[in-house]
Formats: C-alpha cells, structure tokens, sequence
C-alpha cells in the first residue's frame, strides 16, 4: 500500500495506468469484502456452545453446505486482495524497468523449480550415502592402510616392497 500512496502524486515517480487503478480497486474490495464476513461470522457463532453452533450452522436441508461454503469466503476474499495487490506491485516493476522485471521474474520462477529438484537429488544421495554397506567403508579403509605402509617402506627403503 505505500507504492500506492507514492504514486498518488502527480510528480511521482511511479506512473498509474488503468489496469493499475483496477487491481488497487479490486484489492481493496476484496480486503474490505474478507474483513466484513470475518466480523460476520464473529458476531453470529462467538459465544455459541457446541450444540447451538451446530444447530445455527445447519442449512434448511440439516446440511451443512452453506456454512462450509461461506466459511471459505474470508480466505477467498484475502487470496484475490493478495493476488490483485501482486498484479499492481508487478505492473508497477514492469513499467519501470521492463527488461530487468522479466529476467529476475523468470530467474525467481526458475530458481523455485528448480530447488525440488535440488533438495530430491540431494535426497537421493543421501540414501545412496547411508545405504554403502560397512564392509565397502572397511575395504576402503583397509586400502589406504594398505597404501600407508607401502609408502612409509618405501621411504624406509625396504625390499619387501
């Protein structure tokens, strides 16, 4: 909300258009809109027991169908507000710096797919890693003992090498 009180002036820096002033409007509505039925549902089922709850919360058909429905419109009416308010952020950024919004948006974009790909292939190592039997770890170690005295003959200057 601040970059839209910057660009209120007439020497902003930030230039409003028409799809801009449309996803403020339609941000703003969204949040009033989620505020009003969230207060709405406080008002009617605050100081309600379990059996009057369920009894107000019954549809005329004893379902519960409009209230699970209606429940969800203050997530909803949150989700279009977050949504409307990215809209106008981005549109701002792309009217901006049109060239550096869409490198760095696709590089974001990319960087979050590819980082389930990243943490799976690292999980996958990490099986492989734990599933190496002990006798492998001990063969291992067995060969660079192996080596070590090799060498440490050598330096000697032993003939059993």
């Amino acid at each position: 909300m601040d970059m839209t009180l910057f660009t209120i002036d007439a020497q902003s820096v930030f230039k409003v258009d028409d799809f801009s002033q449309k996803a403020i409007a339609i941000s703003v509505v969204a949040n009033g809109l989620g505020i009003l039925s969230d207060a709405w549902f406080l008002v009617q089922f605050r100081h309600l027991e379990r059996k009057d709850f369920m009894n107000r919360a019954r549809d005329a058909d004893g379902a519960y169908l409009y209230f699970s429905l209606s429940a969800k419109l203050p997530s909803f009416a949150i989700f279009v507000s977050l949504l409307s308010l990215m809209a106008f952020c981005g549109r701002m950024v792309f009217n901006t710096l049109p060239t550096p919004a869409i490198v760095l948006g696709l590089a974001s974009f990319g960087i979050v797919i590819s980082l389930r790909l990243i943490v799976c292939g690292a999980r996958m190592l990490c099986r492989v890693v734990s599933c190496v039997p002990p006798v492998v770890v001990r063969w291992i170690s067995d060969g660079v003992g192996v080596l070590k005295r090799r060498a440490s003959l050598r330096e000697s200057g032993s003939a059993l090498v």
